[in-house]
């Protein structure tokens, strides 16, 4: 319960990052999700459209990406 409130208030900071305005320097902008052998979310790592990136938790060999668009 911990670890998705923590994931929550991680999404909610990105979105009021994103909200603020992020510059975009043509940078893609993604999202990668990092899960252990259960399939439990174990990490993060966001990159932003400045350029900047994001790591939270741990990385390991199971991930998904999704890339994000950069809001004006």
């Amino acid at each position: 319960m911990r670890r998705i409130r923590t994931l929550v208030l991680f999404v909610a900071m990105l979105a009021i990052a994103g909200a603020a305005g992020v510059a975009s320097a043509g940078k893609a902008p993604y999202r990668m999700t990092f899960y252990n052998d259960a399939g439990e979310v174990v990490g993060m790592q966001v990159g932003t459209c400045s350029g900047s990136y994001y790591v939270w938790g741990e990385r390991t060999d199971h991930y998904t990406i999704e890339y994000l668009p950069c809001e004006p």
